[in-house]
């Protein structure tokens, strides 16, 4: 879908320059470039899907049927025994595991048509569609809303509990589509790279962890009056704020708070798990906070919400359309507890949190993103690229950073996310592996600087990465540089 709105659009820009004199104007060469190159790839996978046989056997399938089967019978069990109380309606809702390679897939549902997935043992397999997106996510696919978790990440973790913590968190995902208004997190949040932010988010989720360790009343008191004083600073200095957070609170925050809930289940173990993630990903990591600060405050507020015993889950909405509709888990939390003003930045004892360190670490991190964006519009800045799809192909690991550059490469006008590091991403295509690499994320394509391109067969190499082929995929010139093509 996502492709072919972009070949439309596309399209319209032409016909309308066209319309106005019959020549495309310089300026609009890019786009024709662009046109040219999205309509050979429909043209290819149409050709593909032409060939594609869709029947499938279990003994044929890349998932390990029994066991994928056994997990999505774990997770309606818990469903199930919730059976609506906690949001007040059953959370069954249509998943899949997905091979990122094969596109081979176990669901819980047929598909609409009953044209992909065939029945078996009471569950369902098939081959995905290419074009279907693969990931751990949520989609709308064959008119309806699926959770999906891909299988190599099944593989990857270590527990049956940390998979099916994945597994309903995606899942609510597609529940939230309908009874929330939407799920998921907004990506432009670039007041979460400036200093103040930063630091003001780690003492806010601080305090919320003071507060939810707190068996004291008073102190816990304390401790979120804390959190939504520094919470409320950070909104008044970016004004815009407020409604992205909300947004991200309600999106992820609300799945994770679900997942937390409903598998872990032991508040021991939640409050351990917070411990962890606080560590891990939010102090010692050093990642974007744009990424990740909503999954943790989200659900924070929810379970302080729950101590003090509000009704807060009745009318909670994802603000779609409009961020600034999304519901303030903060708000309600300050109303429940009968706050009525927030204490002053400048009065607050901050030392309690860690304020210094949490200073020091930030203009370190700050510092050191400067370097890597100024690496990376070096590696983009007038290269050319290779182009690989990321339609219905995802899958990758390894140490990366995030950065979430708007634009780069002035030659190409490229508009995407960053990813640096060591790591692999892989489909059908094949599989590239980076060292200090840069791989930009663009809807329908990954691009990768190309400038030192060898071809050898089905070995590409560049300067700091390595692309290995599988059968029927080749690498083409096109405008930008290079492209991934094939069956």
């Amino acid at each position: 879908m996502k492709r072919a709105v972009l070949v439309i659009l596309l399209a319209a820009v032409l016909a309308l320059v066209v319309g106005c004199g019959g020549v495309v104007p310089d300026e609009y060469e890019e786009y024709a470039d662009e046109l040219e190159i999205y309509e050979d790839y429909e043209a290819e996978m149409e050709a593909t899907e032409e060939e594609t046989v869709w029947a499938l056997s279990a003994e044929e399938l890349s998932i390990p049927f029994e066991r994928a089967a056994a997990y999505i019978v774990a997770m309606e069990a818990i469903f199930d025994e919730d059976d609506g109380a906690l949001w007040g309606v059953h959370l069954g809702m249509p998943f899949m595991f997905a091979d990122s390679v094969t596109r081979h897939a176990v669901a819980n549902m047929p598909d609409v048509g009953g044209e992909i997935f065939v029945e078996h043992e009471g569950f369902y397999i098939g081959v995905l569609p290419l074009g279907t997106w693969i990931g751990n996510t949520t989609i709308n696919f064959d008119g309806r809303d699926w959770g999906m978790m891909t299988w190599a990440l099944v593989e990857d973790l270590d527990s049956e509990t940390e998979i099916l913590t994945i597994m309903v968190h995606e899942l609510f995902h597609a529940w939230q589509q309908w009874h929330l208004g939407g799920g998921g997190r907004p990506h432009d949040q670039p007041h979460m790279n400036a200093l103040f932010a930063r630091v003001s988010v780690q003492l806010e989720i601080r305090a919320l962890l003071a507060a939810l360790n707190s068996d004291n009343e008073e102190q816990r008191l304390a401790a979120i009056h804390d959190a939504l004083s520094v919470r409320g600073e950070r909104r008044r200095r970016f004004a815009d704020a407020a409604g992205v957070e909300n947004t991200f609170e309600i999106g992820e925050g609300t799945a994770t708070y679900t997942d937390l809930v409903l598998v872990r289940r032991d508040m021991g173990a939640i409050l351990e798990w917070f411990e962890a993630f606080v560590g891990d990903w939010i102090i010692d990591s050093g990642a974007s906070l744009s990424g990740n600060y909503g999954y943790i405050t989200g659900a924070m507020y929810g379970f302080l919400l729950d101590k003090v015993g509000a009704d807060w889950r009745r009318g909670v909405r994802f603000g779609a359309q409009d961020f600034r509709a999304s519901t303030d888990l903060g708000a309600r939390l300050k109303a429940a507890v009968g706050i009525t003003e927030l204490i002053p930045f400048s009065e607050l004892d901050l030392e309690l949190y860690g304020y210094s360190e949490i200073v020091a670490a930030e203009r370190l991190w700050l510092e050191e993103r400067e370097r890597m964006v100024g690496e990376a519009i070096e590696a983009f800045d007038e290269a050319p690229v290779l182009m690989i799809s990321n339609l219905g192909e995802f899958g990758g690991g390894g140490e990366m950073e995030v950065l979430e550059i708007m634009e780069l490469g002035p030659a190409h006008g490229m508009v995407g996310t960053v990813f640096y590091g060591d790591f692999e991403y892989f489909g059908s295509f094949g599989r590239i592996r980076f060292t200090r690499g840069h791989m930009l994320w663009a809807p329908s394509w990954y691009h990768v600087p190309a400038l030192d391109i060898e071809i050898d067969g089905n070995i590409v190499t560049g300067s700091n990465w390595v692309l290995e082929l599988n059968e029927g995929y080749r690498v083409d010139e096109v405008r930008t540089g290079f492209r991934v093509a094939g069956s």
